[in-house]
Parts: C-alpha cells; sequence; structure tokens
C-alpha cells in the first residue's frame, strides 16, 4: 500500500524511486519510514 500512496504522490520522481526503492529493500521498516517521514500530509 505504501508503494502505491508513494507513486501517488506528488513528490519529486527521484524522491520517489529513492523511497519504493527503501520500502522494497526494507519491507516492514521502509514502510513505517515511508509513513513517518516521507508522505506529506
Amino acid at each position: 500500500m505504501s508503494i502505491i500512496d508513494c507513486v501517488k504522490s506528488s513528490m519529486y520522481p527521484g524522491k520517489k524511486t529513492l523511497w519504493i526503492i527503501l520500502i522494497l529493500i526494507l519491507p516492514v521498516i521502509g514502510h513505517i519510514l515511508y509513513y513517518l517521514l516521507g508522505k506529506k500530509a
């Protein structure tokens, strides 16, 4: 779910790519970090 949310966000493409890689490499921690640090309300 966080990957889909990341792809749909208005972040710069480079930032999106880094977050998606982080989420895929660190599945549990990556999702949590994205929702805490990467997602802007």
